[in-house]
């Protein structure tokens, strides 16, 4: 392998959005190239799903069960990093600023303190060790149940509008898939063939991604 740094897969995106399926494009591919790789599933999808009630885990999350699922993401995918090539995740801190940002029931200090963290891995610190690629999945599918994901739309676009508000507001670099599943599988195969021969430059343009009205601002200014 070119890259000496172990890297870091992160797909953003809402739910029913594709992230998933775009993991598992990935490990065929990291499969066939013969690398070593791990996915870290969501805990909120996970251990969360068998202790809090399916239509309270998006609509309902407070400050506590917030923090828990984060920080039980943020180890796992640490310590994912110390023993892997790549790491294929889905919440390296944007999207669970983008739930703290969402959920009516968590307050202030939970969302700075998530920003803090959207901070460190956005940092020089911590980019000096790991190559971090964002790779962001717009709405384009309609939302499929799965006795997990909520329904309600409006909440699946105000978390989408979060999102596109944190990458702009603390200027995080992100990939944009978009099109068809088979689109998006040539996207990802074109962008492994790119981190893999040590060719990849991401260039970000701030325009390139407009944050939408949010009803309230309870952070401001530009992430350090």
């Amino acid at each position: 392998m070119v890259h000496q740094k172990p890297v870091v897969l992160d797909f953003v995106g809402s739910h029913s959005t594709g992230k998933t399926t775009c993991i598992n494009h990935v490990k065929v591919l990291l499969n066939r190239l013969g690398f070593l790789y791990k996915e870290v599933p969501s805990t909120s999808r996970t251990e969360a799903d068998d202790m809090f009630p399916k239509d309270k885990l998006y609509h309902e999350v407070g400050d506590f069960l917030q923090a828990w699922i984060s920080m039980t993401n943020w180890a796992n995918i640490l310590e994912s990093i110390h023993g892997y090539e790549f790491t294929l995740c889905t919440d390296l801190g944007v999207r669970s600023l983008a739930y703290t940002l969402s959920s009516p029931k968590t307050n202030t200090k939970t969302e700075i303190a998530h920003k803090k963290m959207v901070d460190f891995f956005n940092s020089p610190l911590f980019l000096s060790s790991v190559d971090v690629y964002r790779i962001y999945l717009p709405i384009e599918f309609d939302i499929v149940p799965d006795g997990i994901r909520t329904l309600d739309n409006d909440f699946h676009k105000h978390f989408d509008q979060n999102l596109r508000y944190i990458f702009k507001t603390c200027r995080i670099p992100v990939i944009q898939l978009s099109g068809s599943i088979d689109q998006r599988n040539q996207q990802l195969e074109d962008l492994i063939t790119r981190i893999c021969t040590n060719r990849c430059t991401l260039e970000y343009k701030p325009g390139s991604l407009k944050p939408e009205a949010r009803d309230c601002q309870t952070w401001e200014g530009e992430c350090n």
